[in-house]
């Protein structure tokens, strides 16, 4: 009897835990750390000089600030923030816009950092906020007179910790 309530309460305890490290494998906890954000797309290009020549051009077309956030080139991860700006053994560093800097102004950012994103360029986004919101959709329509590929496209944002 003692075999089969032991056997009984292992299966039941592997049944109950089972679930759990399914959940976290599947990623079924991100709604908590992430929410969904929209950017409106000017440009991509493989070419980080280029991209940088067009958003210059951009901000001034659309009466916009360029605000590069300190970011440069950097060939392992696409862009990073200077060795300056960052603690001991933290470079190279990026984090796309998006977090905690919405708004209307030109940025670059790379795309293999956005989650479902084609990987390995380099994006000019004009503005960023809540999906379908008033100012993305008013900034697209904006985008659009000048640059008429431009386009709105979503991207789950991570807002927990970054250590």
């Amino acid at each position: 009897m003692k075999i089969n309530i032991l056997t009984s309460f292992c299966v039941i305890s592997l049944l109950i835990t089972l679930p759990i490290k399914v959940l976290a494998e599947d990623d079924l906890i991100d709604p908590i750390m992430y929410g969904d954000k929209q950017f409106v797309i000017l440009k991509s290009t493989t070419s980080y000089q280029e991209a940088l020549k067009f958003a210059q051009k951009a901000a001034k077309q659309l009466n916009l600030k360029l605000d590069l956030r300190d970011l440069s080139e950097n060939k392992d991860i696409g862009l990073s923030y200077s060795k300056s700006e960052l603690e001991e053994g933290g470079f190279p560093f990026y984090v796309h816009r998006g977090r905690w800097d919405d708004g209307s102004y030109v940025s670059i950012e790379y795309s293999s950092a956005f989650k479902g994103f084609r990987e390995g360029l380099y994006m000019v986004v004009g503005t960023s906020g809540g999906v379908k919101s008033k100012p993305i959709m008013e900034a697209l329509k904006q985008a659009r007179k000048y640059y008429p590929d431009a386009y709105a496209k979503t991207a789950p944002v991570y807002f927990g910790c970054m250590h």
